[in-house]
Parts: structure tokens; C-alpha cells; sequence
């Protein structure tokens, strides 16, 4: 008795341990390093920000890191709407919503960095950043 009662208690926590870990599936999860920004035309980054690491890190539960020259700051992110097939144009009370193709397979998130929201697109293995008014691609790197 006092095994089957041991055996269905270690089932039991085994189960609770594994439901823990449900958002390890998630692809969108993962470090996003920066390779290009659009300043007057699209350009390395390291041509603008070169004094260290430039990277955008997407964690479970909807928080992450954003470093840009080396100086990192915490995020928020969620999926947001998206328009598809339209030209949006952002101001500074509200940026714009990210454009998709009619072709895309993308994903609209909306990013919020010391309360400054932003939009970014995710597709595949490449993240587009609407920072402050510059686009910025990003390449994932790992998880």
C-alpha cells in the first residue's frame, strides 16, 4: 500500500514539473542579435552602435531584454494587431501598427521598453523593430 501511495505521489509531482515548463516550446522565444538599422538607408549596426551588444531577447511569461550598445534595459512583449496590405504611418502618441504583406506568415508583437511601446514583425528567424522611429532588423541567435 505504502508503494502504490509512494508511486502515485511521485507521478503527481512529476506531472506539476513538467505543466511548468509549457512555454518552452514557444519558437518565438529566443536572442534576437541586430544586424542592420534604417537611418537614412538601411546599414550595419555596427556603423552606428558599435560599443557592445546589440541584442533583443524574447523570455517566457512576456518579458525580455533589449541591450543596444551595450547598455541593457527590460521589456515587455504580446502579440499586437497588425494591418495587412496597408501603409500606417506612426506619431509619437502612437506609433505605427506593424504592415504585413498579404503573403506574410508573420507575427505582429507590440514591445514596451521603459514604457515606450513599440511594434516588431517575427518571421521565421527575423525580428523587424520600429525603435523610436528607425527600423531595426534583428537575426535570431539562440535560445
Amino acid at each position: 500500500m505504502k508503494r502504490r501511495v509512494s508511486a502515485v505521489l511521485l507521478i503527481l509531482v512529476l506531472m506539476f514539473g513538467f505543466s511548468a515548463c509549457g512555454n518552452k516550446n514557444d519558437a518565438r522565444l529566443g536572442r534576437y542579435t541586430a544586424s542592420e538599422i534604417n537611418m537614412l538607408g538601411w546599414k550595419p549596426i555596427t556603423e552606428v552602435y558599435s560599443e557592445g551588444s546589440n541584442y533583443l531577447e524574447l523570455k517566457a511569461g512576456g518579458k525580455g531584454a533589449f541591450c543596444l550598445n551595450g547598455s541593457q534595459m527590460s521589456l515587455r512583449w504580446e502579440e499586437a494587431e497588425s494591418v495587412v496590405g496597408s501603409e500606417v504611418s506612426g506619431t509619437s502618441e502612437a506609433p505605427a501598427m506593424p504592415v504585413l504583406s498579404d503573403s506574410s506568415t508573420g507575427t505582429a508583437l507590440k514591445i514596451t521598453i521603459d514604457g515606450e511601446e513599440m511594434y516588431a514583425v517575427l518571421e521565421d528567424t527575423n525580428l523587424t523593430l520600429n525603435f523610436l522611429g528607425f527600423d531595426m532588423k534583428f537575426i535570431r541567435t539562440g535560445e
